[in-house]
């Protein structure tokens, strides 16, 4: 199956599939349709526990049950890669042809990378504009072709299709590509605060500038750094973190720990806090001198980080830079499909951005 050579169009005609965020041990799905007027709208979602590393064929059936009410019958999917070996970098060539730039694409990896080039798939963006005389910008996937072949088979043990495979950043691209965010030619920072992998990207108009990972910032990191601060095992900490993200306060009367271990819950998320501003500052410097730009215009944050009390008025008050929620949901909104079900699920776009993208025809 080839894979990232997708990305290259990533703006045709795409096969409809559903789009599958697998991430954290769950897993989001998203069905879209493009109407007779051209334009899309949001069908179903839903998600269910899986986890990419089990082999029981019982704990994959929640989600098969979840996958079958979503996809309409249809087991064709797009799915995210999430892989150490997974490498995006912005390169700058002379115009070539197609497999020529390929090649020098795999060659410049070889740095970046442990193993064989010759194992290694690569595909690309391309960006606007003329640099350094007749040369052109590109931004570059690379990825082990043993993650994309792990990927490929686990969801064929599962009955699924997998027709795209490629990463979250270029997921989140499409979704932001269906909105006005990206008409204008300003730079639109992504940040997608997550389960367990979190990024920092930068989009201009219908381009993938930048991206790199928000290393050591995740739901699960923050779990594992609550445990240690307040002495308060996995479980008790995951019920604080939600009662937290639910009322946006916590007095000693709403929680079952001691105010110590409140209290140092409360540091601790403002540490965090801090630490996210400052590796977000440090890629702003980062895209700004790789791509020659003196400042980004907005920031647009997704994933479950979202619901974190405070962290976007935080990261706004701290930066100075405009930083609101990112709502997949906006330009693909069907109202008969969320009037058909719980209202609720108009509050989750943040969450689904990269299962939107993937899901985009």
């Amino acid at each position: 199956m080839s894979v990232m050579n997708k990305l290259t169009s990533l703006f045709s005609r795409r096969p409809e599939c559903i789009g599958l965020n697998i991430e954290g041990g769950w897993a989001r799905m998203a069905r879209i349709n493009r109407n007779s007027d051209g334009h899309f709208e949001l069908m179903a979602i839903g998600e269910a526990k899986l986890s990419l590393e089990s082999k029981n064929e019982k704990d994959h059936m929640p989600f098969l049950l979840e996958f079958r009410r979503v996809s309409a019958g249809n087991t064709k999917v797009a799915v995210n890669v999430e892989d150490e070996s997974l490498r995006i970098r912005r390169m700058v060539f002379p115009k070539m042809p197609e497999s020529d730039l390929l090649e020098a694409i795999r060659w410049n990896f070889r740095e970046h990378i442990s193993g064989s080039i010759d194992d290694y798939v690569v595909g690309y963006t391309p960006t606007e504009g003329v640099v350094d005389g007749n040369k052109h910008a590109i931004t570059a996937y690379g990825i082990s072709q043993e993650a994309i072949d792990r990927y490929s088979e686990f969801l064929s043990s599962l009955g699924l299709k997998p027709l795209i495979v490629e990463p979250a950043a270029s997921s989140l691209l499409a979704a932001f590509a269906n909105t006005s965010l990206l008409d204008e030619k300003k730079y639109r920072v992504c940040i997608s605060f997550n389960e367990r992998y979190s990024y920092f990207i930068v989009f201009r108009h219908r381009e993938l500038l930048f991206s790199r990972p928000l290393a050591g910032f995740s739901q699960e990191n923050l779990i594992k750094q609550l445990m240690r601060d307040t002495g308060v095992d996995d479980e008790d900490v995951t019920l604080l973190l939600k009662d937290w993200m639910a009322k946006g306060v916590l007095t000693k009367d709403d929680v079952n720990v001691s105010v110590e271990a409140l209290n140092m819950f409360y540091a601790t998320i403002k540490h965090v806090y801090s630490q996210l501003v400052v590796e977000v500052q440090r890629s702003i410097d980062a895209f700004c001198i790789l791509c020659d730009v003196e400042r980004i215009d907005s920031i647009h944050v997704c994933g479950i980080g979202v619901y974190y009390p405070k962290m976007l008025d935080h990261i706004q008050r701290t930066l100075g830079v405009d930083t609101v929620i990112f709502d997949s949901f906006e330009s693909i909104y069907n109202a008969d499909y969320f009037n058909d079900n719980n209202e609720g699920l108009r509050q989750l776009g943040p969450m689904y951005a990269i299962a939107v993208g993937l899901a985009m025809p």
